[in-house]
This record gives C-alpha cells, structure tokens and sequence, in this order.
C-alpha cells in the first residue's frame, strides 16, 4: 500500500471516529442539560420518609421514582422540559397519613397543569389519582390577569377528614376599579385513588379580591 493511501485511510479514520465523539459529546450535553428533582415523603404510609424523585428523561417525559425499602418503583409521565423542572409536592390530599405527589404535567407561559400520584402497595406500582371515568385527575395554577387558578385542600374539623378543591376562574369584566371573575370551585373526595365531586361551588362577576378566588396549596401538604 502506497504511503499517500494509507495517510488518506488515516485521515478517513480519523473523520468518522470525530464525527462519532462529536455525536456523544452532544448526546452528552443534552442529557446534562435535564434537571432531577428530590424530595423527601412518605408514599407507602409506613411512618418512614421515602426520596422521591422527579427527572427529565426527554424534551416530552419525565420519571417519577420513589425509593422504596424493598427497592425502587419508578413511573414515566409526560412532561416538558422547554421550562425549568418543577420540584415535586408532597402533599395528602385525604389526610390519610399518606402523601400523594403533586408533579407538573406541564408549564405554561402562566398556568401550571398538576397531575397527583400515589404508590398502591397492593400492586407495587405507582399511579395518577382518576375521575371516575379513568382520566387522571388536573388541577391548575396560576392564570395570569384574566384568570385565577388554584389548588387547595379543605378539612373537616368534625370528621377529620380532607378533601382536594380545585378553583378555576376567568376575567369577566375589567373596567371598574377591582375585575370582576366568573368561575367554579369544585371539591373532591379522593379514595383509592378516584377523587370524585361532592360540591361545587359557582361564582359569577366576583371582585378579583375577593376571598373566595384565594387558595393555599400549602394546606395540602408543604411546598418544598
């Protein structure tokens, strides 16, 4: 073989072994570019706290992974990694002394989708708390100037007990000195992972200040 083919065999060797560390170096870079998320709750309802963690895995999904004793029980859901990761909630939303996690679905430019998650021991697998048709249940945050939503949970001092409200409301009527909001509080008794509707609540040309458009997620659980 002639001196100039084996420098041009080289050169060529060299171009594809470049192209393909080039290839890595970016897959590389992107994979660094997804966040994760940890946080500590109790998902199995054992007393102890367990990781729970929230990671991108593409620009469409994310892993919810809790950290079980027995090992870890891990769940892939849609997500959007075109904005920053939201950190997972913790939160009971029945005050079952087992936490549920509050994880975005997804992030708008102002309204943050929810979807609840919670562990079934029975069959080891993590799943999203339904309506009773199967869809998994949404609540909203945020709205911007024409709308108002928000998520919080309402305790029975009797009972005990707790239920999940969601409010969704929108601006009606913005020429007075406070606006004015239409919108819908409706609260849901979740068990065994179906939050079903026990009342609603409708608003009509309600001033934006007013108490009933407030809501706390925070009385769900801490926001960590």
């Amino acid at each position: 073989m002639s001196g100039s083919m084996t420098r041009l065999l080289a050169a060529g060797a060299v171009g594809v072994l470049g192209v393909a560390l080039t290839a890595t170096t970016a897959a590389t870079a992107v994979a660094d570019e997804y966040e994760s998320h940890t946080v500590q709750a109790d998902v199995d309802g054992d007393g102890s706290l367990d990781d729970v963690t929230l990671t991108e895995v593409s620009p469409t999904s994310q892993t919810l992974t809790f950290a079980l004793a027995g090992g870890p029980v891990e769940v892939t859901i849609e997500g959007d990694a075109s904005y920053p990761l939201q950190q997972p909630r913790p939160v009971d939303v029945n005050s079952d002394g087992t936490h549920e996690i509050m994880v975005a679905e997804y992030v708008g430019a102002n309204t943050v989708t929810f979807n609840a998650w919670y562990y079934d021991p029975a069959r080891g697998k993590i799943f999203p708390v339904a309506n009773p048709d199967g869809s998994r249940l949404q609540v909203y945050e945020g709205g911007g100037a024409a709308a108002r939503s928000g998520y919080n949970c309402f305790d029975y001092p009797d009972t005990g007990d707790r239920d999940l409200e969601a409010l969704n409301a929108r601006l009606v009527d913005s020429s007075g000195e406070v606006p004015l909001f239409d919108g819908t509080r409706i609260r849901y008794h979740v068990e065994d992972g179906v939050a079903r509707e026990v009342q609603r609540f409708e608003y009509e040309a309600i001033p934006g200040d007013d108490p009933r458009l407030d809501t706390d997620p925070r009385s769900c659980g801490a926001i960590v």
